[in-house]
Parts: C-alpha cells; sequence; structure tokens
C-alpha cells in the first residue's frame, strides 16, 4: 500500500480515485485529517476500545507496530497463508463483523493513524502512553493545534509563542511530559509567552503528533 506525506504537493486520493493537491494550510490539513477518522469514528465501539488496548499494550515497541501495520496492509494474502496472528486478530475480528467496504475504510483509517505512529520516536509513543495514563490529551491536543495553525507550512526558520493558558492548565510533571513531546519534535518550548523557534524541518514530526493525540483522543472517548 503506498504511504503519503502531507508535504507532497499531489497525490491519488483513496476516496475519489483523483490526484489532489497537498494541504496549503492547516485547516487543509484538519480536514484530511478528519475524514481519515470518519470511518473509524463510525466503527463499532468493541473496535475502538480493542484498537485502543492494542495500542497501548504495544506503544514503544516499534517492531509490534510494524507488525501490526504490516498485518492490516496485508490481511488477504495473510488470511490465504493462515498467517493471521498476534495483537491485530483481535481487531481483524472486529473489522469483520462489517461489511467489505466499511471494513476496508476503517482498515485505511487505522493504517493512517498507524503511520502516523511510526512516524514518532519511541520516546514520544512512551510519553503518549504516560500521557493515556494521566488523561491530559485533550489539553496537548489543543496545544499542538495552536502550534500547528500558527506554522503550518511556515517556510524556513521563524519564532512563535505559546498562549499561557495552554500550559498553565497542565501540572508540573504533565507540562514536562508535554514539553518533551514537543522536544522530539525539535521545538524547545520554555515557559509560556516564551518565543520558540520553529523550523520547516520539524513540520512532519508536529503534524504526526497531532494526527496521534487525535486518534487516541478519538478511542478514548469510545
Amino acid at each position: 500500500m503506498q504511504r503519503r506525506s502531507h508535504v507532497e504537493e499531489f497525490y491519488i486520493d483513496r476516496l475519489t480515485g483523483k490526484y489532489i493537491s497537498a494541504p496549503r494550510n492547516f485547516e487543509e490539513f484538519q480536514e484530511m485529517m478528519i475524514r481519515e477518522q470518519e470511518a473509524l469514528s463510525k466503527g463499532s465501539r468493541e473496535l475502538q476500545v480493542t484498537l485502543l488496548h492494542v495500542i497501548q499494550d504495544i506503544l514503544g515497541n516499534r517492531k509490534a507496530l510494524q507488525d501490526l501495520e504490516d498485518m492490516l496492509d496485508q490481511v488477504p494474502d495473510m488470511r490465504e497463508k493462515g498467517q493471521l496472528e498476534g495483537p491485530g486478530v483481535c481487531i481483524l475480528k472486529h473489522l469483520q463483523d462489517n461489511s467489505e467496504d466499511a471494513s476496508n475504510q476503517q482498515t485505511e483509517s487505522i493504517l493512517y493513524f498507524l503511520g502516523a505512529l511510526m512516524i514518532l520516536t519511541d520516546t514520544q509513543q512512551e510519553l503518549l502512553d504516560q500521557s493515556l495514563e494521566k488523561r491530559i490529551l485533550p489539553q496537548q491536543l489543543e496545544l499542538v493545534k495552536s502550534i500547528l495553525k500558527t506554522n503550518f507550512r511556515e517556510p524556513g526558520e521563524s519564532s512563535f509563542s505559546v498562549h499561557p493558558e495552554l500550559l498553565s492548565e497542565l501540572k508540573d510533571e504533565d507540562q514536562a511530559i508535554t514539553m518533551n513531546l514537543m522536544k522530539e519534535c525539535g521545538l524547545n518550548l520554555e515557559c509560556a509567552g516564551s518565543q520558540t523557534k520553529w523550523n520547516r524541518e520539524a513540520e512532519s514530526s508536529v503534524c504526526a503528533l497531532y494526527v496521534v493525540i487525535s486518534f487516541l483522543q478519538l478511542l478514548t472517548q469510545a
């Protein structure tokens, strides 16, 4: 299955089969992500809960994540060969309860999520596991969203500041977890209101982080 990045100028939209342009601003990027989420958001509660539990169990285990991605990407071939095994099997059971069309769309949605997860570092995945336990995903989502809205497609280096309320809602340890998440993207957030340097190389990682937190937040609401 061909992977794509939001930084590509054009790609084939899997829903329409047509070439469309990559997002020009944060709003277009967010619309694309929401569309990718839609099939999973319409899936059964059992599927969403199972997926969350599986992801929590393997966060930080890159091989397990890759195995899950490969399995979902090659389901027809692997089913014929009787090679379906591992934590992803329970996800497949829920997917197979749907029509073929719905199952395919939900599989694509999960693969989009896993693709973003694989962009993140092992450290970020471990920090997200802690964030899940501490239930601070909503605050982190708003912070990352604010950073992307300000800097998406910003050429070269620039500076930005974080709104004080986005960090003040987090306790000391929670704030440290969140700052370390951003540091792994290449952004050193010092404190609310201070200037932080933005560089274009950070955009892909920050976008992936936004996608992952958004999907995790969706799953926790199931």
